[in-house]
């Protein structure tokens, strides 16, 4: 550890707390805790200030922002322009000659760090204590170390970055394949039949999931996975194979659907299940994810909305009369979704390394050569 020093934050770090009062007229970007995405440090879009009432913390180029409101969130950012911020959001000037803006961005990602911000007050709403965190003692190098260590780190960042984007090029991709696949606007090549109106009825029986107590459940080996997959709160992409039904929450605030292996997963009382199914199921999977919107709109109910099952029976579809059309279709949208997922695994596993370094450049058990 030679050459690092040990401070305590405040030592090293200013918390900025010039205030900016919203002035008709005058329009500053303003970052506020949801313009910021969880652990990644990305600020996807500013709010103008001339829409603002309350007081804002004022932030130049330089300052690292980090959210103190429910502070396990993870949410920060090093801003390349001057503005303003919540007042929930802390702006932090590393003082010159002690630390770089780009070092202390890392060091506020650090394991460290997040648990001293999130040993916070409040139960509702949690808040780091500044004056915990402020005392809290840290190991600095020197800043050609600091610079070195940001260099390396940012290699990590970069690719990161550029996996993110990946992912939302393909997430779009899949979207606009669906728009026009599913409605029969863009056809693959080789197919020219009709699409044939129907009801969801006439292609597949419709049933609610049964119920069983855990003791059956334990008996039968199996045990429940978000009622056959289905969350109350959303769907889940997970699907088997093409035998597969496939299984809709009736309740909640949002529907779902999932591709299920009954042999896997147990459907529950709150899902209704899709089986004798007459078109392909992978083609009827996507058809229905497509519909999300329009499905939710037969929700009906005030405490817990649901699904009426003759309004799910009476479900307006529209299909291609060939089967391997239908196929088709379906292994062309799996294949965008095994892309999608592929990428995701290598996301994870970058961000998963950008942690084990982080861990050991920022701690000093491995260190940089500089200069050479």
């Amino acid at each position: 550890m030679k050459n690092w020093k040990q401070k305590e934050f405040g030592q090293f770090v200013n918390l900025r707390k010039d205030k900016y009062q919203p002035t008709p007229g005058q329009s500053i970007p303003c970052v506020e805790l949801e313009c910021i995405t969880k652990n990644s440090g990305e600020i996807t879009h500013t709010i103008s200030s001339v829409t603002l009432s309350s007081i804002k913390n004022h932030f130049s180029k330089g300052d690292v922002l980090f959210g103190k409101l429910r502070p396990y969130l993870r949410k920060y950012a090093l801003p390349q322009c001057d503005g303003v911020c919540s007042t929930e959001i802390w702006v932090l000037h590393p003082k010159e000659g002690f630390c770089s803006p780009e070092f202390l961005f890392l060091l506020i990602q650090s394991n460290k760090f997040i648990y001293t911000a999130n040993l916070s007050c409040g139960s509702r709403m949690p808040r780091a204590d500044w004056n915990l965190v402020s005392s809290t003692p840290f190991l600095l190098p020197e800043l050609p170390e600091q610079q070195k260590i940001v260099e390396v780190l940012e290699t990590w960042d970069k690719a990161i970055q550029l996996t993110r984007k990946l992912i939302e090029q393909k997430e779009l991709q899949k979207k606009y394949l669906m728009q026009q696949l599913l409605s029969g606007r863009t056809r693959l090549k080789g197919f020219t039949g009709k699409w044939i109106p129907c009801k969801l009825k006439e292609i597949c029986a419709i049933r609610k999931g049964e119920q069983l107590n855990a003791t059956e459940l334990k008996d039968q080996g199996e045990y429940p996975c978000l009622n056959g997959g289905i969350a109350p709160s959303g769907y889940t992409d997970n699907w088997n194979t093409e035998k597969n039904t496939i299984s809709i929450s009736e309740g909640g605030n949002s529907c779902g659907y999932v591709n299920w292996n009954p042999k896997r997963f147990w459907a529950g009382g709150h899902c209704y299940t899709l089986s004798d199914i007459k078109a392909n199921s992978e083609f009827l999977y996507f058809l229905l994810k497509n519909k999300e919107k329009h499905i939710m709109n037969l929700r009906v109910g005030s405490g817990l909305p649901n699904i009426q099952r003759s309004s799910l029976e009476n479900l307006s579809l529209s299909i291609p009369e060939s089967k391997e059309e239908q196929s088709q279709i379906g292994r062309l949208l799996i294949g965008v979704d095994i892309g999608i997922e592929f990428a995701q695994k290598y996301l994870a596993k970058l961000e998963e390394q950008k942690k084990g370094l982080m861990q050991v450049l920022l701690t000093g058990k491995v260190r940089l050569q500089v200069g050479k």
